[in-house]
């Protein structure tokens, strides 16, 4: 198939450097694994509790963002006990592994399940409510949500 007749196209500019925020801050593309030291401290964070699955924990670029981090002057640990599609019982070691650690931040590097599993541990790191809770068809939801506003 010709290429130049494909009805898919390719934008150079996605395999660019981007920032966006869902609503968390999401940083991707080339080299931008160079910055999180920096970024770290730039927000506070001191001691971060690293989240993969347990397929990318011995890559390469997981080794290297442990070495950033240290060079930052920062401590971290590395939580990997993440499935595809994480289940309940990791997300819980991952939310004990955060509190035993002191941590005061998560990073989640890897595929969609270390994303999933770094977003439900820090959903549930600092707060009693069971991740269930969280569940929209639950009929026992405890979480409510109160806005208020000044007159």
């Amino acid at each position: 198939m010709n290429m130049t007749s494909s009805p898919i196209c390719f934008d150079p500019t996605m395999l660019g450097a981007h920032d966006w925020g869902f609503p968390v801050p999401i940083a991707y593309g080339p080299g931008r694994i160079a910055e999180v030291g920096r970024r770290c401290v730039g927000l506070g964070v001191r001691n971060p509790l690293i989240v993969t699955d347990r397929g990318s924990r011995n890559l390469e670029f997981i080794t290297r963002l442990q070495s950033i981090i240290g060079e930052a002057g920062l401590k971290s640990a590395l939580f990997f006990e993440i499935s595809p599609n994480p289940i309940d019982t990791e997300i819980g070691a991952g939310r004990a592994a955060f509190r035993d650690g002191k941590h005061d931040a998560i990073i989640a590097i890897g595929g969609g399940s270390a994303m999933d599993g770094g977003k439900a541990i820090c959903l549930t790191a600092n707060n009693l409510i069971d991740l269930w809770d969280f569940e929209l068809e639950n009929q026992r939801q405890k979480l409510m949500a109160i806005m208020r506003f000044r007159n």
